[in-house]
């Protein structure tokens, strides 16, 4: 079985295998996490490779930034809020299917509560286990929402 095929050659097709068409919009947003990871790293390897590369640059891109950058030199706030932002949004809707409670409003707090949680541990998390945690938790998540995004019309 063949997972990533980059070369150049398109894949031979079969007569049991019809090339699949890509997922709208609408079909990604409804996807829970399991199948956006299947989806991800499944069909096309350009779009897993660049997605996973895109999206979890911004985490290491804030990491780094926030925990070098920052003494040193004030301005460097911009960048980090910005990555914090950039990747609360994809981590926000994740965490409202990963922690469904009785009711929509708990769902909604408890999903902005680990939201904040993740990305504050991770940027400002003064030990280092810590915030490579979280930075590895990010990184994977955000960089499977961008492949799957990059597989959309």
């Amino acid at each position: 079985m063949q997972l990533l095929n980059i070369s150049q050659k398109p894949l031979k097709t079969t007569k049991r295998s019809k090339p699949s068409k890509p997922m709208s919009k609408k079909q990604a947003d409804a996807m829970t996490l399991p199948e956006r990871i299947r989806a991800a790293y499944s069909k096309d390897a350009v779009a897993a490779i660049t997605g996973t590369i895109w999206g979890s640059s911004i985490p290491v891109g804030t990491w780094w930034t926030a925990h070098h950058d920052l003494a040193s030199h004030p301005l460097m706030w911009m960048p980090v809020l910005g990555g914090i932002g950039w990747s609360a949004i994809k981590m926000y809707g994740f965490n409202r299917q990963a922690f469904r409670l009785d009711t929509e409003t708990a769902t909604n707090i408890s999903a902005a509560g680990a939201v904040a949680l993740t990305e504050v541990l991770m940027s400002f998390s003064p030990h280092l286990w810590v915030s490579v945690l979280f930075l590895a938790i990010l990184s994977a998540t955000n960089g499977i929402f961008a492949s799957v995004n990059l597989q959309t019309k």
